[in-house]
């Protein structure tokens, strides 16, 4: 996945929960890194529990969609801070 000429910088973390089984669980986050004119931008791509949660093939859909949703560009944000901040994301099915 690039962002024009660039790779896109998208991570993945765990916050472990030790009553869901340990260092193998816990909330699963998915999220892009942007750079725009030396700003470094979060964008919340999914969430999910990793016990028992969707497997890495859904995970990558619904990363794949999300992403889509929006350009890494200054408009692009504003337009995903507008959506969200207004319920269409969600109303859409997105998280």
């Amino acid at each position: 996945m690039r962002r024009g000429e660039h790779p896109a910088d998208i991570r993945k973390g765990r916050i472990v929960v030790p009553h869901l089984g340990g260092k193998r669980s816990g909330q699963c986050y998915v999220y892009e890194r942007i750079t725009i004119e030396r700003i470094d931008y979060l964008v919340g791509l999914t969430m999910y529990l990793h016990q028992g949660g969707p497997s890495e093939l859904d995970v990558r859909s619904i990363v794949r969609e999300r992403w889509d949703d929006f350009d890494g560009t200054k408009e692009g944000l504003r337009n995903l801070e507008r959506i969200d901040t207004e319920g269409e994301g969600r109303s859409r099915g997105r998280n």
